[in-house]
């Protein structure tokens, strides 16, 4: 595959173009710096001097929002990443030669790598339920809308790095079920994920919090270490000789970069597991590319089997991706441990996202290899298996899985009450039911045509055949079997009070995983960890404090 860049837009601390950044970079300018006092009071920063240096955008409030057809209230609501972007756009497409217009009504596409910020809590007097459009999946919207560009409209927040959810699920599970799990977030802004919604719009202090945040992260203790500064990576260092495992999720390379790499933390402890998720793996042609939940998805195969029949291709509902990467790496994990119970030491295991979702792919590959014939999405068809579908009822879909000739015949006797169907040559067998589903399908709808979701399923359940209603999320929640199963559970939180979170899917029955301990607040295990299990000082712990490495 070969790309043209063809166009360019940026915006860089002191420079807006081509010249200047030239200019900067042929005399060495440095525009990393201190925030003014002004930026710092946004922030309720009172002692400037004391923050990090950093690269800041001059005149982001310089906005022409008639230009774009917003009002003024909403340019002002409008977080600037957005308003920059639009602007950015109409000076791309004039770099490239183009006018504005020489796109509008065509298929082209707007993907863009974007993060949710905090800009909304920067935002004064808003309605107490005020819904704002400031989510990084509304930035190539916006940019679709505004340019009438009708392809995909499509962000990727990368967290600033792969396998997030992968990471953070696979801790939950090891959480829920005993492990102690130290979260390690950087030092101020903590966590990205503290940033994603859904939010509390108020919580016990008034203030918006993330429940997602709070989900994913019960059962552990928090603390902030900054893994750039040298006393950082020493504690870092302190905290691997106690430790069993390491889970990381940065690209490839990263850790290596920092000093922290599993060459080095196994001469520290050579019974240490190192466990890393990321897009492609430590090694292949791949694997320092940045990777995502949908690129897993649609480099592993799964996109292209999924969607309806001539539709196209679709990624899966949830981050499967990350899920499936989770369970990989848990299991890796637990392997790995057996396995140091045996030789005395510790290894490395490396779980890719796009590995997870070619291996969710079932016999797929094999269909292939054998036929010559590329599977394509079928709905909610089984390519082995018929009638092993979703069918129409009223109010709704039934899934009736018929998976064997028996089943099959059950079926059609005693639920159609069509045992002509059993002889019929096009039915006889599995390849000819597979030929004619549409012709099944048909009788099996005019059979439940009457009859809601959950009704047709006992129709079919009370002959022993596997069904079940299509449940959405509310039926779900309200479902007795899941109630009882505690897939989903109430919590005390410091701050949010009641919340409900995702229960634990594996259900050990003599040790049974529970949810114990909320989320943790920003940096609350500092104390804990550093002094009572490395045991610093109360006065190495201010003086480290006080200089930010934690």
């Amino acid at each position: 595959m070969n790309i043209a860049i063809i166009g360019l837009s940026f915006r860089l601390p002191g420079a807006s173009d081509l010249d200047t950044l030239d200019k900067l970079l042929s005399e060495k300018i440095n525009m990393v710096k201190k925030p003014s006092p002004e930026r710092a009071a946004l922030f309720g920063i009172t002692e400037p001097e004391k923050c990090f240096q950093r690269g800041y955008l001059e005149d982001i409030d310089k906005f022409d929002p008639e230009y774009f057809g917003m009002g003024k209230i909403e340019a002002n609501q409008t977080d600037p990443q957005q308003r920059m972007l639009l602007e950015m756009t109409t000076e791309l497409l004039e770099h490239a030669g183009y006018s504005t217009k020489a796109f509008r009504g065509s298929n082209t596409a707007v993907i863009l790598g974007a993060e949710d910020k905090e800009y909304n809590d920067l935002l004064a007097n808003l309605p107490e339920n005020a819904m704002l459009t400031n989510i990084s999946s509304v930035i190539p919207a916006k940019i679709s809308y505004f340019y009438d560009l009708h392809g995909v409209s499509m962000a990727v927040n990368s967290s600033c790095s792969s396998a997030l959810y992968a990471v953070k699920y696979a801790c939950d599970l090891l959480a829920d079920m005993g492990a102690n799990v130290i979260k390690i977030e950087v030092p101020k802004g903590g966590d990205d994920t503290r940033s994603y919604p859904p939010f509390r719009a108020k919580n016990l202090n008034g203030e918006r919090e993330s429940v997602y945040f709070a989900n994913i992260n019960r059962n552990k203790k928090g603390i902030t270490l900054n893994l750039k500064a040298p006393e950082g990576k020493e504690i870092f260092k302190e905290l691997v000789k106690k430790a069993d495992i390491v889970v990381e999720n940065y690209r490839p390379g990263v850790m290596d970069k920092l000093g922290l790499g599993y060459d080095v933390l196994k001469e520290i402890n050579p019974r240490i597991i190192y466990a890393a998720v990321s897009g492609f793996g430590c090694y292949g042609p791949y694997h320092l590319r940045p990777g995502y939940d949908i690129l897993a998805q649609a480099m592993g195969g799964m996109m292209s089997i999924t969607g309806s029949k001539g539709g196209e291709p679709t990624r899966a509902g949830s981050a499967l991706g990350d899920i499936l990467g989770g369970l990989h790496v848990t299991i890796g994990i637990l392997a790995a441990v057996n396995a140091r119970t045996i030789t005395g030491k510790g290894q490395r295991v490396d779980v890719s996202l796009m590995d997870s979702m070619i291996a969710a792919t079932e016999n797929t590959a094999l269909k292939y290899i054998e036929t010559g014939n590329i599977p394509a999405p079928m709905g909610n068809r089984y390519a082995a298996v018929s009638p092993y579908d979703s069918f129409t009822c009223k109010g709704g879909k039934v899934i009736i899985a018929a998976g064997n000739q028996k089943l099959y015949e059950k079926l059609c006797n005693e639920v159609l009450e069509r045992p002509d169907m059993i002889t019929d040559p096009r039915f006889v067998d599995m390849p000819g039911r597979l030929a004619n589903q549409d012709a099944i399908a048909e009788v099996i709808e005019e059979r439940i045509k009457d009859l809601t979701p959950n009704e047709a399923a006992e129709l079919v359940l009370a002959h022993g055949i596997p069904a079940g209603p299509i449940m959405n999320i509310k039926e779900i929640l309200d479902d007795p079997h899941v109630k009882e199963r505690e897939m989903f559970v109430e919590m005390d939180h410091p701050t949010l009070g009641k919340v409900t979170v995702n229960g634990c899917a594996i259900k050990l029955m003599d040790t049974k995983p529970s949810v114990r301990t909320p989320a943790p607040q920003l940096g609350q295990n500092n104390r804990d960890i550093f002094e009572g299990v490395l045991g610093m000082t109360e006065e190495q712990f201010n003086t480290l404090h006080e200089k930010q490495v934690f």
